[in-house]
């Protein structure tokens, strides 16, 4: 059985957490199906927390009532493509609406986003801004995402060297993010998971303290159980702080199970929304989930 992880924190200075995440399992007549979604409200913007609720809470109702949809008219090889459009379809949506109630508010606002789906051994990225995800497996950490920042660009480009990047004040410059960019361009990655698997979803203040030797110390006990995975997000959040991280933090992760194409039950859904996440520490708690 695949396990789910959630821990989101606001931070050593911030008053609000403007984080959203949501981790979600489902079961299907084609196996395990898991949702994870990490969003970031732009920092500096007025609302970047109602941004970032906005996108996840779009990315629940499309989880639970338009993917079962899609699974059943899609045929399994063309399931990832058919996929891809949908969530391209949303983001497009949602940077409408966003940029929308902003005009109308009058007030700015936006959100990165990076999400997960994991079906049948597959799985599908999809990202806008700085938050990432990462691949654990067989002792190796991957990067899955690109950052979508100035400074990453200006790196690319062979404009600044890798040891200005953490000091240069170009760092927080992001180039894209829901409800900013009129045109939005979210990049896409698929792969294939094995068991005992993860993939972490992190915003940028849970991952700008940590290393990838770090990442693989802190995973690499938690992939056994589901309570000591949650464990293991807790103490990636908790050593940012630490750090000195001023930023919110949040994590969430998947360890894919043995089973997961196997139609067992699955523990599924926990949410944490901005005004869920005042208090910190908090973690989510797992709920009963619903079946496609």
């Amino acid at each position: 059985m695949s396990r789910i992880a959630l821990y989101s924190d606001k931070g050593n200075s911030r008053s609000t957490n403007q984080d959203s995440c949501c981790a979600l399992m489902a079961n299907t007549m084609q196996g395990e199906v898991v949702l994870m979604v990490v969003c970031d409200g732009v920092g500096g913007l007025e609302c970047g927390d109602v941004a970032s609720a906005m996108v996840v809470q779009a990315f629940v109702a499309w989880f639970e009532e338009d993917l079962p949809k899609l699974m059943r008219r899609t045929r399994e090889v063309a399931l990832l493509d058919t996929l891809e459009q949908a969530w391209r379809t949303l983001l497009d949506d949602l940077n409408d609406s966003i940029r929308a109630y902003g005009i109308k508010h009058g007030v700015r606002l936006g959100t990165t986003f990076t999400g997960l789906l994991a079906q049948g051994g597959s799985y599908l990225v999809g990202h806008v801004g700085d938050c990432r995800a990462y691949a654990i497996a067989q002792g190796r950490v991957t990067q899955l995402t690109e950052d979508q920042t100035l400074v990453s660009r200006l790196l690319v480009q062979g404009k600044m060297a890798p040891q200005e990047a953490s000091k240069s004040p170009l760092r927080n410059v992001i180039l894209q993010s829901v409800g900013t960019n009129e045109r939005l361009e979210p990049a896409f990655v698929r792969g294939a998971l094995r068991e005992g698997d993860l993939v972490l979803l992190c915003s940028d203040g849970a991952y700008k303290t940590a290393d990838e030797p770090c990442l693989l110390r802190t995973f690499a006990w938690g992939t056994d159980k589901g309570l000591l995975l949650e464990i293991a997000c807790r103490r990636l959040v908790e050593r940012a702080r630490r750090a000195g991280e001023r930023d919110n933090a949040t994590v969430a992760c998947l360890r894919w199970g043995s089973d997961s194409a196997g139609g067992r039950s699955a523990p599924a859904h926990g949410m944490m929304m901005p005004h869920d996440a005042q208090r910190a520490p908090r973690t989510v708690v797992m709920l009963e989930g619903s079946k496609l």
